[in-house]
């Protein structure tokens, strides 16, 4: 977390790009808090303000950390629920491809073998593929 404090006398010594350019930008005083997703910074929420310099006490601090966990956890539940939905695309792959060779005849096993590397091809969003 970075908390500038009015006229951003709290910035540390390394941040000279950083102070220039919020002062570039006629920000005066803010608080930036990393945005987590399992101990990993993946991005920050923060707060500024332009002209009239002022403090973020502890109390608006602790807010914005929570609203930022909010975000991580949120960010993380639609990555699961991505996750999930790619597992239940692939078992209905896995489930097409069986139904595929189920019951074929010795003259259907290449037009099948074709068909279910289509279905290969599409489900990994690739131009074309091949069995070697």
């Amino acid at each position: 977390m970075i908390n500038t404090g009015p006229g951003l006398t709290d910035l540390p010594d390394e941040s000279g790009n950083l102070r220039q350019s919020l002062e570039l930008g006629g920000i005066t005083s803010g608080v930036v808090v990393p945005i987590r997703v399992e101990n990993k910074s993946i991005g920050m929420i923060g707060l500024d303000t332009v002209g009239q310099p002022r403090e973020y006490p502890p109390p608006i601090v602790e807010r914005l950390k929570i609203l930022a966990d909010m975000l991580g956890t949120t960010l993380q539940r639609i990555e699961a629920d991505e996750i999930n939905h790619e597992l239940l695309e692939f078992e209905d792959l896995i489930s097409k491809l069986s139904a595929t060779f189920i019951h074929i005849e010795a003259s259907e096993i290449d037009r099948n073998i074709e068909r279910g590397l289509g279905l290969i091809v599409e489900f990994l969003e690739l131009e074309f593929g091949n069995l070697i």
